[in-house]
């Protein structure tokens, strides 16, 4: 059995559902920090002063590009990588709702569609090279989220919650002018 004070760390490419995954399981945890950017700043880990009083989840996507670091401060951490279909990731990042959480657009200085789209491919290739380089993080699919495998690997009880599902009723409508227009574009992925 872990200790109480497990350190879980989520990472994944943005908008693939690490602040779902890190809310649903921030439900279990005593402490939930989910890109907490005035507390804990990204790439200053040796100045943060985590809790270490109970279960902690913690994500920032770009954690994993400071695997290294956070993994010689905090050893017995776990991690869970979550993966999401390439194309929802792309969309989400390309047009992103403004109901969206967290609500951020990719690359709004770059105008020109095609452009955007090649350097959020750009963007979402160096995060996913990175992630999968934590061979000790458990893969989890944002699709087909395997419940009793994600409680078994840490050790709480990890419940669905319909709440945070996926339903982006426009995205199935909108998937094949966003394919087309990748197609038109000569955009590789």
């Amino acid at each position: 059995m872990q200790k109480n004070n497990q350190k879980i760390w989520i990472i994944g490419s943005p908008r693939s559902g690490t602040t779902f995954l890190t809310d649903l399981i921030g439900q279990k945890t005593k402490y939930c920090f989910n890109e907490p950017w005035d507390k804990y700043p990204l790439g200053k880990h040796n100045e943060w002063n985590l809790p270490d009083d109970g279960y902690l989840v913690f994500k920032y996507c770009a954690n994993c590009f400071y695997y290294e670091e956070i993994k010689n401060l905090y050893p017995n951490s776990k991690w869970v990588y979550i993966v999401r279909d390439p194309i929802h990731i792309l969309y989400s990042m390309t047009f992103t709702k403004k109901t969206s959480y967290p609500n951020r657009i990719f690359f709004e200085d770059i105008q020109n569609t095609s452009k955007r789209i090649k350097r959020i491919i750009k963007m979402m290739n160096e995060y996913l090279k990175n992630c999968r380089k934590i061979k000790e993080a458990l893969v989890i699919n944002y699709e087909n989220i395997n419940y009793e495998k994600l409680s078994n690997f840490l050790q709480i009880e990890v419940q669905k919650n319909n709440k945070f599902a996926n339903r982006n009723k426009y995205f199935e409508k909108n998937k094949m002018k966003l394919l087309k227009f990748i197609a038109n574009s000569k955009i590789i992925l």
